[in-house]
C-alpha cells in the first residue's frame, strides 16, 4: 500500500513539474510575442526578407532560378562581390567551376544609381522580378538598397 501512494505522490508531483513548465513557457511566448509587437515598427519589412546566406549561397541561388515565380515581387537580402559584365551588374560568389574554381554564383541586380566596381564586397536588398533575356526569363534584383561592407564574407562558396 506505501508503494501505491509513493507513486501516485510521485505522479503528483511530477505532474505538478510539467505543469510549471508548461505555464513558464506559454507566459515567456506571450512576452516575446508582445516584445515583438513593440518592435513592428523597426522590424516588420525584414520580417518578410528572404536572406540569402554564405553557407547555402549556391543551393538558395540555384533554388531561385529554377523555382523563379515563387521568389517574384518578395524582397531579397545578400552580400557578395560587385561584378560588372557589360552594361549589367551582378552581386556574386565565386564556386567551383567546370576547370576549378572558375564559377560563379548570383543575381543581376539593377537600379537608378551608379554601380560601385569590380570586387567590392557590398549587402544588396531589392525585390525580384523576372525579366525576359536571350536565353530566356531570369530573376532580376531591382535594389532598394546596395551597400559596401568593411567586413567581408566568403568570397569562395561550395554550397
Amino acid at each position: 500500500m506505501k508503494k501505491i501512494i509513493y507513486l501516485f505522490l510521485f505522479i503528483l508531483i511530477f505532474a505538478g513539474i510539467v505543469g510549471f513548465i508548461v505555464l513558464q513557457n506559454a507566459s515567456l511566448s506571450k512576452e516575446n510575442s508582445q516584445s515583438t509587437e513593440k518592435d513592428d515598427s523597426i522590424t516588420a519589412d525584414m520580417r518578410n526578407v528572404y536572406e540569402i546566406k554564405e553557407k547555402m549561397f549556391i543551393a538558395q541561388i540555384n533554388d531561385i532560378y529554377i523555382n523563379m515565380n515563387q521568389y517574384e515581387g518578395k524582397t531579397v537580402r545578400f552580400e557578395g562581390l560587385i561584378y560588372n559584365y557589360g552594361e549589367n551588374c551582378y552581386v556574386i560568389r565565386r564556386t567551383p567551376g567546370c576547370c576549378g574554381n572558375d564559377g560563379i554564383a548570383g543575381l543581376e541586380v539593377k537600379w537608378d544609381k551608379p554601380y560601385m566596381a569590380d570586387d567590392k564586397w557590398v549587402e544588396a536588398i531589392g525585390v525580384i522580378k523576372i525579366e525576359d533575356k536571350i536565353s530566356g526569363a531570369e530573376p532580376v534584383v531591382y535594389l532598394t538598397s546596395l551597400t559596401e561592407k568593411e567586413e567581408r564574407g566568403a568570397d569562395f562558396v561550395t554550397q
